[in-house]
């Protein structure tokens, strides 16, 4: 159903671990409800929570999120469940 998603994570992040390529979309999407909800302070504690006693990978899925925008990769995910 993800396939051209998967596609374009794993040729962009390839050099990432799958842990991190698989929670692109993960954080992506609770990005989304927390700043829908305008829960900032909650998605800053859950982001917080990722880099201080979640893993490294987590902490770099969040990175990746924040930099790519959460809603580019929603529509990325859109685009290819078609």
């Amino acid at each position: 159903m993800l396939g051209s998603f998967w596609l374009w994570a794993k040729g962009k992040y390839g050099n990432e671990s799958e842990l991190t390529i698989r929670h692109i979309p993960v954080h992506a999407v609770h990005m989304k409800l927390y700043l829908d909800m305008s829960w900032v302070e909650s998605l800053e504690i859950h982001k917080e929570g990722s880099t201080k006693r979640g893993s490294e990978e987590y902490a770099r899925a969040w990175e990746i999120v924040d930099r790519e925008g959460y809603e580019n990769i929603i529509e990325k995910i859109r685009t290819s469940a078609k």
